[in-house]
């Protein structure tokens, strides 16, 4: 038995010369037995020649332009970066998302994509690029989750026991949910009664409301200014996280991201509009949230919270000519911005008084249409809602002048409005991202976008596949290939009719095919990692495909990634070769 060790720096490509020729006896084999290397990954940046990001929706908020954003700046030349990027350039897209226009004084823009979230990420299934934009539906919270994503007992909240949830209000209007505590609870003032999201959803992260009606209270005489908490109904946000953090068992306040809360009649609204802000007036007040002098429920305040354009405000929606009062309104900072993309946003809700001092009705939530968290899930992972009606959005019955005040999907003017399923819209946008952007993205010359050419949203959804992996990528499977030995192997390439979305009835219909190659050992990794260190204790030996005796003062092989594409290594690549003849 031969050992042959080699080395070389001309990334992964052995071409090595021997002084005394390397005799090979006929009917020889060929093992690896050990093998290391360090990959060399390209820089990529984001900078001031490529940060830009601009989206033109058919109705749009700045006419001609389009909607601006940026990519935060970044250098990737390490694995663990390339996520970071892809979620960077995930809540840039996010950020051109503008349903509820502040500029315009709170006035629906009645844009048509309403709440709706991007994504760039890689497809788990076979690892290219995709862009992509869903619309998601404003939905009950109670709403029941579909059986396809494993969740049919879950709601969009939790049922909790200490809730009491009915069908209609007084007069018998059909108003959607209507919840509150159960009769008897005790009051509180430190959130015991939380009503939180379900596990893997999130609120939308692009475009989206979390809004609910008042539809009656009471003041229960425990007095307190607008600060106070001991009356009625708050709603908040925290970004980032997989779940709701706990103090004692209990959200505190120096947890809460953004809060909107009512506590009585006569008394303002109040927020928390940052993490580790103090509980602030809004200055806006409650008009109505009585049946006592006001009975129709549909005319009542509604108060939310929206995100859009990478920020995030309260609002109180009346039933006057006046504008929505929008206050509070906060900028997403870079880190908050990732932290969303990598975890989502968690909403919640809860009572601080019974049925006695607050009633809830007509809550409507944008939940994300990616059901897990991590914007890296599954293919199928997309959310969709069990309704009465058969579509993605749930329907309500509230009165003309007060859906005015609302985002867009609860304008009665607009076409596209709850009645009418947002999953079922075609329309068409203009997309402009850098070319080299694009590039790293996978997409070939023939797919790079321009910015005039129109991307047709059909049936609330785009998607945009690369041909290619990602050009910054880690490869889990190499491949040594012999340049000068002729092997006795082979490889096989399996029916391109196996490729995504190809019936089953389509596939394999001719054997598969393959041809032989050189390969003299595959390596797979457990993990994509830049360093490579193969060593086996029981080599494998690939029969020479040699009848006479050879005498060889050259070897050539080359190390490739799993695609038969060359790698680019760092330092010194190593390995070390055992040839064994035919009685050894």
């Amino acid at each position: 038995m031969k050992l042959i060790r080699l080395a070389t720096d001309n990334h992964a490509r052995f071409d090595a010369n021997f002084d005394t020729p390397i005799n090979i006896a006929p009917n020889s084999s060929l093992a690896l037995q050990n093998l290391s290397l360090e990959r060399e990954f390209p820089v990529f940046e984001i900078g001031a020649n490529n940060e830009f990001v601009n989206v033109k929706y058919p109705v749009d908020p700045a006419p001609g332009g389009g909607v601006d954003s940026i990519i935060p700046r970044i250098v990737v030349d390490e694995i663990e970066e390339k996520d970071t990027l892809l979620h960077h350039i995930s809540q840039a897209l996010n950020g051109t998302l503008v349903e509820h226009s502040v500029e315009s004084g709170g006035g629906a823009t009645e844009d048509e994509q309403g709440p709706a979230e991007w994504v760039v990420r890689e497809n788990p299934e076979n690892q290219r690029p995709e862009i992509r934009l869903e619309l998601t539906p404003l939905v009950t919270p109670f709403e029941d989750l579909t059986a396809d994503i494993g969740t049919a007992s879950e709601t969009v909240f939790h049922q909790e026991d200490f809730l009491t949830r009915q069908q209609q209000v007084s007069g018998g209007a059909d108003n959607g949910d209507r919840f509150h505590l159960t009769n008897g609870q005790a009051k509180t003032t430190d959130r015991a009664y939380l009503i939180e999201m379900t596990a893997g959803l999130s609120l939308c992260r692009g475009c989206g409301t979390f809004a609910v009606q008042i539809e009656d209270s009471n003041d229960n005489g425990l007095g307190g200014g607008v600060l106070a908490t001991n009356n009625g109904f708050g709603i908040g946000v925290c970004l980032g996280v997989d779940s709701i953090p706990k103090t004692g068992g209990k959200l505190v306040d120096a947890d809460v991201d953004y809060e909107v809360y009512f506590n009585r009649n006569g008394s303002n609204y109040s927020v928390i509009q940052s993490k580790g802000d103090a509980r602030v007036d809004s200055g806006s007040a409650p008009l109505k949230v009585r049946l006592a002098g006001h009975p129709n429920a549909n005319t009542h305040d509604v108060m939310g919270i929206h995100i859009e354009n990478n920020t995030i405000f309260g609002f109180v929606a009346k039933d006057e000519a006046d504008p929505i009062d929008i206050f509070a309104i906060q900028t997403l900072t870079d880190a908050q911005k990732l932290a969303i993309q990598q975890h989502g946003i968690k909403a919640y809700m809860y009572f601080n008084d019974d049925d006695t001092g607050v009633k809830i009705c007509n809550s409507r939530v944008a939940v994300s249409p990616y059901v897990d968290t991590g914007a890296f899930a599954g293919d199928g992972n997309l959310l969709t809602f069990a309704t009465s009606n058969g579509g993605r959005d749930s329907s309500v019955d509230l009165a003309d002048n007060l859906l005015s005040k609302l985002p867009f999907v609860f304008d009665p003017d607009n076409d596209n409005q709850l009645g009418n399923p947002r999953d079922e819209l075609v329309f068409d946008i203009n997309l402009t991202l850098d070319p080299t952007i694009q590039r790293f993205l996978g997409r070939s010359v023939t797919q790079i976008i321009q910015a005039t050419d129109n991307l047709q949203v059909f049936e609330g959804s785009l998607r945009l596949v690369s041909d290619n992996q990602l050009s910054f990528t880690y490869n889990d499977y190499y491949i040594l290939e012999s340049l000068s030995l002729p092997l006795d192997s082979y490889n096989a390439v399996p029916d391109e009719r196996l490729s995504l979305n190809v019936p089953d009835s389509q596939a394999l219909r001719t054997p598969l095919k393959g041809d032989r190659k050189n390969i003299l050992a595959t390596i797979p990794l457990q993990q994509g990692v830049g360093a490579v260190t193969y060593e086996t204790n029981t080599p494998i030996f690939i029969d020479i495909r040699n009848l006479q005796d050879q005498n060889i003062r050259n070897l050539k092989f080359r190390v490739l990634d799993k695609n038969f594409k060359e790698i680019k290594t760092q330092e010194t690549t190593n390995m070390t070769l055992l040839i064994k003849g035919p009685n050894e």
